[in-house]
């Protein structure tokens, strides 16, 4: 019995899926297109019709024609008879209803045993007379792809490389294609394509084999000669999901997902600075604090790093042209390049030994990134301070108590955060949604 993955997460080639089907026997050559002239010649159908091999996804470049399923067919039969700059592929057309132009067309096939259970919306006849070669897309169900004649060649890429991948405005006829030129890609307008290319797959399927393609997975295909395939399309359950009253609640929940995921991948980007807290360390270590014995520090690595915070706080703040939240600001990338137990513990000792200085540092010199990695620092439960001077038991009220207003330092970090996931959520929508 042939059966899809117990999860749907990953594209699965079924080699011999559809061997048994009449199709495979009964659609093979000339006798092939003659059977199927004979079950539905009579039937009108749409073709899009091209200068090239490539089917445009965009409804503006594309171009169609309606003629009889035979006409069709004979331009398989009698390929002379077409123009050589002509291309013709039937696209989705209908074989499932009363009223689909192919219907008579399911007599040669069978319901794949994986689907009983599934609520099939589509089933669809794909085919081209000449080759063919499909935009970059993704479909709204899942899919999966029969090969009756000839080959395909599927690339796909998972859901997680949407953003890489450019698709065209959530609004638009085209929203489920990749604006990427796939043949040609402008490394300028598109240059995260090249990222995408690393996570991409590459799989054959022949004539009678079967492709599932989980809902989601971005894909281009290229057909050779005269192809043949049928596909179902069925939702998934979280499709289902959308689509029902939860949907409002679901969109929210999926784009908070998102951009904590892309404020995650911001963060890692950022560049530590290794080098400036060494010669920090060398530079300071051992000097004394101003301070009381009990207030000191260790006299070695925490107090090195307390003022090296320090000096950056006597420094002008910078904003960085094309850094609009700071993750190439200094007292970000020295943040990065601290466990969290390290800068909790070097700003205790700041704040003990020069306390204005540690004012200075995060009214003035937490940028938006730096504020989402100190507050993140702030609540990892599995911070080890084993060896460091840090009294954890006072160190928020002693932040806070540095503060003529005391919530002033929690709504510096809040609007800082905010701020932060603001720009990623942007980030997100921009990249997945076209906006």
């Amino acid at each position: 019995m042939l059966e899809l993955p117990a999860e749907s997460n990953a594209f699965t080639l079924l080699q011999g899926a559809v061997l048994d089907w009449p199709a495979y026997t009964l659609w093979q050559g000339k006798a092939g297109l003659e059977r199927l002239a004979a079950l539905a010649g009579s039937e009108p159908v749409q073709v899009l019709a091209s200068s090239t091999p490539l089917q445009a996804g965009s409804l503006h470049k594309r171009s169609s024609l309606t003629c009889s399923f035979s006409k069709f067919l004979s331009t398989a039969d009698t390929p002379n008879q077409v123009s050589p700059g002509q291309y013709l592929y039937l696209a989705q057309s209908a074989m499932q209803g009363r009223d689909a132009p192919l219907s008579a067309l399911r007599e040669d096939i069978r319901t794949p045993d994986c689907l009983q259970a599934q609520r099939v919306r589509e089933v669809n006849l794909w085919m081209c007379t000449r080759g063919s070669r499909s935009s970059l897309h993704c479909d709204p169900y899942e899919n999966l792809l029969c090969v009756v004649r000839g080959c395909k060649t599927v690339r796909l890429f998972p859901p997680a490389a949407t953003p890489l991948l450019y698709p065209e405005p959530l609004w638009g006829e085209a929203a489920n294609h990749s604006a990427v030129d796939h043949e040609h890609p402008d490394e300028v307008r598109h240059a995260r394509y090249a990222e995408a290319l690393q996570q991409r797959r590459e799989v054959v399927v022949e004539a009678g084999d079967a492709l599932y393609i989980p809902q989601g997975w971005w894909h281009q295909v290229d057909s050779a000669d005269v192809t043949i395939a049928v596909n179902f399309w069925w939702q998934s359950p979280a499709a289902s999901a959308a689509q029902g009253p939860a949907a409002a609640f679901l969109l929210r929940e999926s784009l908070r997902t998102l951009t904590q995921a892309h404020m995650a991948h911001l963060l890692a980007a950022v560049t530590p600075a290794p080098g400036l807290l060494a010669a920090a360390q060398a530079a300071f270590s051992g000097q004394p604090l101003d301070r009381p014995e009990s207030q000191q520090g260790d006299g070695g690595p925490t107090t090195g790093r307390a003022l090296l915070l320090g000096h950056l706080s006597l420094l002008p703040p910078v904003r960085a042209e094309g850094d609009p939240v700071g993750l190439q600001a200094p007292v970000t990338r020295v943040l990065a390049s601290l466990t969290p137990a390290e800068t909790m513990a070097a700003l205790q000792v700041l704040a003990d030994a020069l306390p204005q200085s540690c004012v200075t540092l995060l009214s003035n010199h937490l940028s938006p990134a730096a504020a989402e990695l100190l507050t993140s620092y702030f609540e990892d439960e599995s911070n080890d301070f084993a060896g460091l001077p840090f009294n954890k038991g006072r160190f928020f009220e002693q932040l806070y108590s540095l503060f003529k207003k005391p919530e002033h330092l929690l709504d510096l970090l809040v609007v800082g955060k905010e701020t932060f996931a603001q720009l990623a959520f942007r980030e997100v929508a921009q990249s997945h949604l076209g906006l």
